[in-house]
């Protein structure tokens, strides 16, 4: 293992992870610089997971869903590792777990199905843990089936004879908590990034970085280009680690968002098949009211 890499320091940030975007981002970042000790650092992760209580164990997932995508890029090492060990850690999760839940793992296994994060075989597995569950995937109608509500105009051949249509009338929209709550966190960080490079246009003094004026510095001075040096590459840092957390929550987003667009699209596509059934019933009753106005003259 390397020297840089230790199990007890994980073991302690583990034992402070939360389920917020910001906890799981930052102790990402960690595990994704450890990527050569990424067997150690998924059975350490494991291990955390196992020993955590049930509320808390969904922020785990959370966090091994993070590194994955972001580390799939690069290699697969945390794939390995995690496809090794993700079954028993999916079956752990559910033990006890309540069904708003069960529905939220359900989801991340979808995900990781959807992106291709780990082969057939295991989703296959991943999947086959949830039985109580209908699998289900961003197809439209099959969230929006239970969603929607039923308008009897009736049924041909009922037995009390009356002559009737069912129609299906799609359920109002509604965004998903978890887009809601990256898109509010997308626009806080949004601020904070621009204000961090207010802050760097107004503090940093580039001219510290000219080589004439390094080379002419006495020892006094250049003590104290040394601290404006300092000083700016700390405000860059901050800079940059707020452009990388905003990059992962876009990304959040951004897919979030295509999959808002496909079920809007698949909305449209119910209600412009509904188009014609109404004008069908709607031409039945209209010639029904002008047979019985004829018959009343």
């Amino acid at each position: 293992m390397s020297t840089f890499f230790k199990r007890e320091q994980l073991e302690s940030k583990l034992d402070k992870l939360t389920d917020t975007m910001e906890s799981v981002t930052v102790l990402s970042q960690y595990l994704l610089f450890h990527r050569s000790q990424a067997k150690d650092t998924v059975d350490t992760w494991y291990e955390g997971l196992k020993k955590s209580s049930i509320p808390r164990r969904l922020g785990f997932l959370h966090l091994a869903n993070d590194v994955l995508q972001h580390s799939k890029r690069k290699g697969e090492e945390y794939v390995v590792a995690f496809s090794q060990i993700m079954p028993d850690a999916i079956s752990t999760c559910l033990i006890g777990a309540p069904d708003g839940m069960i529905s939220k793992i359900n989801r991340l296994i979808n995900i990781w199905d959807e992106r291709r994060i780990f082969n057939g075989e295991v989703i296959k597995v991943l999947k086959s843990k949830i039985p109580a569950l209908k699998q289900t995937s961003s197809n439209f109608q099959g969230k929006e089936a239970k969603k929607s509500s039923s308008i009897l105009v009736g049924q041909k051949g009922n037995t009390d004879g009356k002559k009737s249509v069912a129609i299906i009338v799609p359920a109002s929209y509604e965004a998903p908590a978890p887009f809601i709550k990256s898109f509010n966190t997308l626009k806080g960080l949004e601020k904070k990034r621009l204000n961090q490079g207010g802050k760097m246009a107004s503090e940093i003094d580039s001219s510290i970085t000219d080589e004439t004026v390094i080379s002419g510095c006495d020892r006094g001075q250049a003590q104290v280009l040394l601290e404006k040096a300092n000083a700016a590459l700390a405000l860059v840092k901050e800079y940059s680690g707020s452009m990388q957390e905003e990059w992962t929550i876009r990304e959040n987003v951004m897919f979030e968002f295509k999959k808002q667009i496909k079920d809007m699209e698949n909305a449209q596509t119910q209600l412009n098949g509904l188009k014609g059934s109404i004008s069908t019933i709607e031409n039945e009753f209209l010639t029904t009211k002008l047979k019985l106005e004829e018959k009343l003259k």
